[in-house]
């Protein structure tokens, strides 16, 4: 131990040293404890765990996909989305602005949509944080790999909203 003049007592600076490193050690194990908790919390709203998936052995997945489970023969995965948002004015879908969707659906007035690319079948219902559980019934030329556009009703609600990475919950039907 570095004292401060033989009497064995710590000098003031490495007193100011080991302060410095207790506080970094704390913030270290509060951020731990919540990521643990977000975690736990997170695995248990979406029935997973940091365990291996042995109980749907059948299942492949690509590396951003988690099975969730299977309810009535229907698989479901939480699968990490590039969100975007889009409307069906020609600002957005440009000659495709007729108002019915590649699935053939006609939009009308409250309709709640994504467009996904052509791996998820029409009508999977994906449950998309903050915008709800509906089915995809449109695609997009700029819809590939992850990533879906959500509807919404004007192309200033769209330019609102902006893109964000979420994860999405994706049940075929």
């Amino acid at each position: 131990m570095v004292s401060g003049g033989g009497n064995g007592n710590p000098s003031p600076h490495y007193r100011k040293i080991m302060n410095k490193t207790i506080e970094k050690i704390i913030i270290i194990a509060v951020v731990y404890l919540l990521g643990v908790s977000v975690g736990l919390i997170y695995g248990y709203k979406y029935g997973i765990s940091g365990h291996s998936h042995s109980y749907l052995p059948e299942t492949r997945l690509e590396p951003n996909q988690v099975p969730l489970s299977k309810q009535n023969g229907l698989e479901r995965k939480l699968v990490r989305f590039r969100v975007t948002a889009y409307c069906a004015d020609s600002c957005c879908c440009g000659e495709f602005a007729d108002g019915i969707t590649a699935s053939g659906h006609k939009i009308e007035r409250g309709d709640r949509f994504v467009a996904a690319p052509k791996a998820y079948k029409f009508g999977t219902i994906m449950d998309v944080p903050d915008y709800g559980r509906v089915k995809e019934l449109d695609r997009g030329g700029a819809i590939k790999g992850n990533r879906i556009d959500l509807y919404m009703p004007s192309h200033q609600a769209a330019l609102n909203y902006g893109g964000k990475y979420l994860y999405v919950e994706g049940q075929n039907e």
